[in-house]
């Protein structure tokens, strides 16, 4: 259970960061590249890179080389269910303007 907890709380703290939760909303959608996802949510690409590298070394998503570009995707079904609960509980209840 130790161990459980420690993972929970180190995937918790890896997707607490607001560009990092709104880049796995982002992908929740569809696989994008980074160049893709600071452009939809308003980032430099730099930044939107550098968060993606953290995500991917804490194994929250995959990527995959398409050409020169680099797709990323969330990996594992986990991740998706978090960011469903989150987005139902947070981004759907908010009424659009």
């Amino acid at each position: 259970m130790l161990h459980a907890a420690n993972a929970a709380a180190r995937l918790l703290r890896t997707m607490g960061s607001g560009p990092r939760l709104r880049i796995l909303c982002t992908l929740l959608q569809s696989e994008r590249s980074s160049g893709d996802i600071a452009r939809e949510l308003g980032m430099r690409e730099p930044a939107a890179s550098q968060q993606l590298a953290l995500l991917r070394a804490e194994g929250l998503v995959d990527a995959r080389r398409d050409g020169q570009r680099i797709i990323y995707r969330i990996a594992n079904p986990v991740i998706e269910r978090l960011i469903g609960v989150l987005h139902e509980s947070f981004c759907a209840a908010v009424p659009q303007r």
